[in-house]
């Protein structure tokens, strides 16, 4: 049932990003999601600056954007290029902190039997430029060889 119901969330969503409309479909469903990430919102501190407004619409930005690079995202969510930039990759939040929460809610998610798992498998893509955040050289199995590209979870 869980399988299925995931299969057609994927399905949606590719049909989704196949439209001209991108993004618009997903609107409605962004009041949950804020929700989802207000729950995040003490990992992106220091002891003297807030960046949850970054996160916010960093993933914001992921969603409605099509291209889903800084730049882009910049430009769809009218943000700071530099500040969005350097949010990604010098601000002193604790990722590591995010990861752990993020794994700790979806195992309570997950069903409590003997035998359950959740497996994560990774979809590289092949990019031209570095203006994607991820971005490096590392072997893609898309591919079959190491090239400049982006790897997801999924």
């Amino acid at each position: 049932m869980i399988e299925k119901q995931k299969q057609r969330a994927i399905e949606w969503l590719i049909q989704v990003k196949k439209r001209d409309g991108y993004g618009e479909t997903l609107r409605p469903m962004m009041s949950r999601f804020e929700t989802y990430l207000s729950d995040y919102e003490y990992i992106f501190r220091s002891k003297t600056k807030r960046f949850f407004e970054r996160a916010r619409t960093y993933c914001r930005g992921i969603f409605m954007s099509e291209l889903s690079n800084i730049e882009r995202i910049s430009e769809e969510m009218f943000a700071n290029y530099h500040q969005m930039q350097h949010f990604i990759t010098e601000s002193p939040w604790d990722y590591r902190a995010l990861i752990d929460q993020v794994s700790q809610d979806v195992s309570r998610s997950l069903p409590r039997r003997k035998l359950t798992g959740l497996i994560i498998d990774e979809s590289g893509w092949e990019k031209k430029g570095d203006k994607s955040v991820g971005v490096a050289r590392q072997y893609c199995g898309n591919v079959g060889k190491v090239s400049l590209q982006n790897i997801f979870p999924i």
